[in-house]
């Protein structure tokens, strides 16, 4: 509050999987068609003082691309999207059993865009906190939070759209990691105490390691929850969100 009060520049880039959970959260703006939500609440972000709203999901797609592109003859490598798996494996997985890299990070993807900016990112992972690189993180509570405190309400706020470098006419890829994930055939795992050897019986080159009950779906920065119900809301929220 104290950065967007002194009119510091910043923008902030959106995870809609943890827009998905704000609204879950937010009965009124629960109400109105998914696009239409999101605008109101990127005018929300504007009013508070973001001078930009940039859309994530392009970077988190973009980052998964990137990776199945390379090859890594006789290794497995690990998709580098999720931020608490790379905590998790660091060290625990030895190099020997798994390529790791951060480099094609759909994070750091953004950062080399907005290098001369101060950016802001709202997340579903409370891993993303620890990426000092962004002015601040925040999760969906704080969304909610920050907009109480400064006394806006989205579902009155002026519509507007995120600044993105996809294709004019189209805000969203049109579908969604986890898609993406599966269209490449890669093999995903949660991570357990068995992950070493559940890493030596897999075949393919690709892994996709992720620690959350149902991926981010579920990762603590949304409101939390176990209930399937909420969860399948949650992604029938997004999947209307990204259609095309």
């Amino acid at each position: 509050m104290k950065d967007l009060k002194e009119g510091n520049g910043m923008d902030i880039a959106i995870d809609s999987i943890a827009l998905s959970s704000f609204v879950e959260k937010n009965l009124s703006i629960s109400l109105i068609e998914p696009r239409i939500a999101e605008k109101y609440i990127i005018g929300a972000l504007k009013e508070a003082g973001f001078a930009e709203v940039i859309q994530y999901d392009q970077f988190l797609l973009r980052s998964i691309e990137k990776d199945i592109q390379e090859n890594n003859p006789g290794s497995k490598k690990m998709l580098s999207w999720c931020k608490a798996a790379f905590n998790y494996v660091q060290t625990r997985i030895p190099d020997s059993k798994l390529v790791q890299s951060e480099k094609n990070a759909p994070w750091r993807l953004l950062l080399e865009e907005e290098k001369d900016k101060e950016v802001c990112l709202l997340s579903p992972c409370t891993a993303m906190k620890n990426e000092s690189t962004f002015r601040h993180v925040i999760s969906s509570m704080e969304l909610d939070e920050l907009f109480k405190k400064l006394e806006i309400n989205p579902e009155f706020s002026a519509l507007s759209d995120y600044r993105s470098r996809i294709q004019i006419g189209k805000n969203h890829p049109g579908f969604s990691p986890v898609e993406s994930i599966i269209q490449s055939n890669v093999t995903s795992l949660k991570l357990s105490k068995r992950l070493i050897d559940d890493i030596d019986k897999i075949k393919g080159d690709f892994l996709d390691l992720y620690p959350c009950l149902a991926r981010c779906l579920t990762g603590g920065s949304n409101y939390p929850t176990a209930n399937s119900t909420v969860i399948e809301g949650r992604c029938n929220w997004l999947e209307s969100l990204w259609e095309v």
